[in-house]
C-alpha cells in the first residue's frame, strides 16, 4: 500500500510532464508547419508557374527557414540563366534568317548577274556572227 501511495504522489507531477510535453510538441509542429511547409508548398506553387513559363513567380519571397530560402535563391538564379539561354537562343535564330536571307539575296544577284551576262555574250557573239556573216556575202 505504500508503494500505491508513492505513485499517486507523482501523479501530478506526472500529469504536468505530459502536458508540458504535448505542449511542447505541438508547438514544434507548429513551427514545423510554419517555417517549413507552408514555404515548401509556396515555392512549389512557384515552380509549378514556371513549368508553364511564368518566370515572374519567383519574385515574391517565401519566408521560411534558411535552407528553404536558399533554395529560392538557386531557383531564381537557375530561372536567370533560363532567361538569359532564352534570349541567346532568339538572338542566334534572328541572325541565322538574317544571314540566310542575305545569302539568299547574293545568291539571287549572282544568277541574275551570270545570266545577263550570259545573254550579253549571246548577244554579242549574234551581232559579230550577222557581221561576218554580211561581210561573207559581199
Amino acid at each position: 500500500m505504500e508503494h500505491i501511495d508513492h505513485i499517486f504522489q507523482f501523479d501530478g507531477v506526472l500529469h504536468w510532464c505530459i502536458s508540458l510535453s504535448l505542449i511542447g510538441f505541438l508547438v514544434g509542429i507548429a513551427w514545423v508547419t510554419v517555417r517549413v511547409l507552408i514555404p515548401l508548398r509556396r515555392l512549389a506553387k512557384q515552380a509549378s508557374h514556371v513549368l508553364e513559363g511564368d518566370f515572374s513567380a519567383f519574385d515574391k519571397p517565401v519566408r521560411g527557414i534558411n535552407e528553404v530560402e536558399q533554395l529560392q535563391r538557386s531557383l531564381r538564379f537557375m530561372i536567370g540563366q533560363i532567361k538569359t539561354a532564352q534570349e541567346r537562343e532568339f538572338a542566334y535564330r534572328n541572325a541565322l534568317t538574317e544571314s540566310q536571307e542575305n545569302e539568299r539575296l547574293r545568291v539571287a544577284r549572282e544568277i541574275h548577274d551570270d545570266t545577263i551576262q550570259s545573254l550579253v555574250v549571246v548577244a554579242h557573239s549574234i551581232e559579230r556572227a550577222a557581221v561576218q556573216s554580211s561581210l561573207d556575202t559581199n
